[in-house]
């Protein structure tokens, strides 16, 4: 994908404030920051506002919902920026699933991961993902309001498939489903 070449902050695939978006079967790699970002607005935005000090209390529930990040291949992200991930989540967002996307190689810091719920994140699924080679695979900073708690965070592999033990095959499965289908591979050059 190469994206952020002059703007470094540029992130791979934004998802906003958006209901039923699918993000599936892409490969990100070569990025300054994140590979994929959802959600926006640290939970201020929510019904009942967030962490931060806002004049505004929202009443209504947030319109991101519903999402799904799922079977991307995200690499060699977090190249040059730090507070951010593979897959990068923000506010709360009842429905949505980050789950068999294959993460690796990235960043620098203890501020960079695989996928990370930051401020406000709740109601999030992240499971069946595959992550290794980066400083944090599961980052949280969602712990205000018990955010944290109301995240399903399950059957996580943070192992190259060639270190699983024998007789495990969910990490080769979760890579060989992740990126681009198939019949499209080809359009892309031999990476690793």
């Amino acid at each position: 994908m190469r994206t952020g070449r002059d703007y470094n902050s540029g992130i791979g695939v934004f998802v906003g404030y958006t209901e039923g978006t699918v993000v599936a079967h892409n490969e990100i790699f070569d990025v300054p920051y994140s590979g994929i970002s959802v959600g926006w607005g640290w939970g201020m935005p929510d019904a009942g506002g967030g962490a931060y000090v806002d004049p505004i209390k929202w009443n209504t529930p947030t319109a991101c919902r519903n999402n799904r990040i799922e079977f991307n291949h995200i690499h060699h992200m977090m190249q040059q920026l730090n507070d951010g991930a593979g897959v990068y989540a923000l506010g709360r967002q009842p429905g949505t699933v980050i789950r068999a996307n294959h993460i690796h190689d990235g960043g620098k810091s203890n501020l960079s991961g695989g996928v990370y719920l930051d401020e406000g994140s709740a109601d999030i699924e992240v499971s069946g993902n595959l992550i290794y080679r980066v400083p944090r695979p599961l980052m949280f900073n969602n712990h205000k309001q018990n955010r944290r708690a109301s995240c399903k965070v399950e059957n996580n592999l943070h192992a190259p498939p060639s270190e699983q033990l024998p007789g495990q095959d969910a990490a080769a499965e979760i890579a060989a489903a992740a990126g681009l289908e198939p019949a499209y591979r080809n359009v892309l050059e031999v990476r690793e």
